[in-house]
């Protein structure tokens, strides 16, 4: 039981390291979704797409969210814990630079590389990442 739950995680990642990858590619129209103002009150047909892709959006950043705060608890939580880094960095870059295309493809390909890297790591690789090597890294 314990490696269908392994497998199903890893797999989630492996979505998660395509929608990345979907998000580099298309930078400048996420970045037009991201600018969509949500309005009050209105049926999800009625609203215009970018405002229903603004939403869906949402929930995939929060289950994103959820998914890389489960594994801080693996084998891999360094990688992880970039990805925390990541996200909480993006919210102290200024918008007039988060929002442009070019943070957009950096942001995802970063993303997308460490998740590639949690999942050949898993099953090939073998690394064990702790904080001293990655502090050495950086000497």
């Amino acid at each position: 039981m314990h490696e269908f739950f392994k497998g199903a995680y890893y797999l989630g990642i492996g979505v998660f390291f395509i929608m990345e990858l979907a998000i580099a590619r298309n930078a400048g129209k996420y970045n037009r979704v991201l600018k969509t103002e949500i309005t009050k009150d209105a049926e999800w047909a009625d609203r215009p797409e970018d405002e229903r892709n603004k939403l869906m959006l949402g929930c995939f950043g929060l289950v994103y969210l959820v998914w890389v705060l489960l594994g801080l608890t693996s084998y891999n939580y360094m990688v992880f814990t970039g990805l925390v880094a990541i996200m909480v960095g993006a919210m102290l870059i200024p918008k007039a630079v988060r929002f442009t295309w070019g943070y957009r493809i950096i942001d995802g390909l970063v993303s997308a590389a460490l998740l590639l890297f949690a999942i050949l790591n898993t099953y090939h690789l073998h690394i064990e990442v702790t904080p001293a090597m990655v502090l050495a890294w950086f000497k």
